[in-house]
């Protein structure tokens, strides 16, 4: 995978990054930091919408915000142990 390819787009979830044996701690990490990013450029274009639909997008990508930042977490803490 390069730096250019969407995470989203092959991983369903960032715990499936996490558990990839193919990928090692360092591309890992890196997958899901632009994964975040992408998920803050995206929340960030939501914040300036006033209605609705934005209002349940930005829900959910909060959400999956979450996930992304526990996986980070997750890969740290590994790294530490």
């Amino acid at each position: 995978m390069n730096r250019s390819d969407n995470p989203r787009k092959k991983y369903q979830t960032p715990a499936n990054i996490v558990s990839d044996k193919g990928l090692d701690h360092d591309t890992k990490l890196e997958l899901l930091e632009s994964w975040q990013s992408d998920l803050q450029h995206m929340m960030d274009s939501e914040w300036s919408k006033d209605d609705t639909t934005s209002d349940k997008r930005e829900e959910s990508l909060a959400d999956e915000m979450l996930l992304v930042s526990k996986a980070i977490e997750t890969l740290r803490d590994k790294a530490n142990s």
